[in-house]
């Protein structure tokens, strides 16, 4: 917590899940990370403790097994994406898919009253980055995405 100038907890706020009825991620739950005592209840009370686990951690990769160091032949190559297959078995191309002809959001670049000649530029950052957005394609039905796991998978619809 030492670099999180000891009080990203006190700031940070999950509750219960509305849908489980109970934390869906325990480790950032503050309430119950006091409770089970994994959150100190006065945040200046962890000074020094990243500092000391650190200090138990061996930089050497002497230890380390050659297929998980870097270097030339290390890398492993990406994965097809999408992936053909999801477990257990599922067919990705069965899953509803969106397509890219959405237009892509940005943000305004800031305004500034008292420097009138300030560019702030157009809240893009990369005037090369020009693909379009992914959306749903019209027409076709999708799950709630976040309550979905025993929903069965809806008609291929694939915008084609």
């Amino acid at each position: 917590m030492d670099a999180l100038q000891n009080w990203f907890y006190w700031t940070w706020k999950i509750g219960e899940s509305s849908e489980l009825k109970t934390s869906s991620c325990p480790m950032w739950h503050y309430k119950l990370g006091l409770e089970k005592g994994w959150i100190p209840k006065d945040p200046r009370g962890s000074k020094g403790v990243c500092d000391s686990a650190a200090a138990h951690i061996s930089h050497s990769t002497a230890s380390i097994p050659h297929q998980r160091q870097a270097g030339p032949g290390k890398i492993v190559p990406t994965p097809a994406f999408p992936p053909a297959t999801l477990s257990p078995g599922l067919e990705a191309a069965a899953l509803p898919t969106y397509t890219a002809t959405g237009t892509l959001k940005s943000l305004a670049g800031p305004t500034f009253t008292a420097a009138p000649k300030v560019d702030a530029g157009s809240g893009w950052s990369n005037p090369d980055d020009n693909e379009l957005a992914y959306v749903p394609v019209a027409g076709c039905s999708y799950p709630n995405a976040y309550s979905a796991v025993s929903v069965a998978v809806p008609p291929a619809c694939t915008g084609a």
